[in-house]
């Protein structure tokens, strides 16, 4: 009778793993990379206090709340316009990258008014027929 466990090795040649790198420093720490300078961020503050560095405005409140208003007059069938419903028609109607976050944002007056979100704006009213 022969030996069950009687199998031929076999080796696969490929590539090995890549050696492993040796630093010249064995104390060496690794910086993080979610690492903020506090030095940085207590300069950045002071510069908005003494008003050399000045934040972009908000959307006005008006605005805002004329956006939430005809976006709750707005019916798609027998309900409401959501603020997902919202974000893909504005998107469809020349807005780039909407989402219901900037929607929320914006019917809640949190949003800065950079070029981005400018743009973001004049789709949402685009997509409500605003002018």
């Amino acid at each position: 009778m022969t030996d069950r466990n009687d199998y031929a090795t076999t080796i696969i040649y490929g590539k090995s793993a890549p050696p492993k790198k040796i630093t010249s420093n064995p104390n060496a720490v690794k910086k993080d990379s979610n690492h903020i300078n506090k030095a940085n961020v207590a300069v950045l503050s002071q510069k908005i206090d003494d008003g050399v560095i000045t934040l972009l405005p908000l959307i006005d409140k008006d605005i805002s709340h004329s956006i939430q208003i005809a976006r709750n007059a707005m019916k798609n069938g027998e309900k409401t316009v959501t603020q997902k419903d919202l974000a893909s028609l504005a998107n469809q109607r020349g807005g780039k990258g909407v989402t219901p976050k900037d929607i929320s944002d914006i019917e809640s007056g949190n949003i800065r008014l950079t070029t981005e979100n400018k743009l973001k704006i004049q789709a949402v009213k685009k997509a409500l027929n605003m002018k």
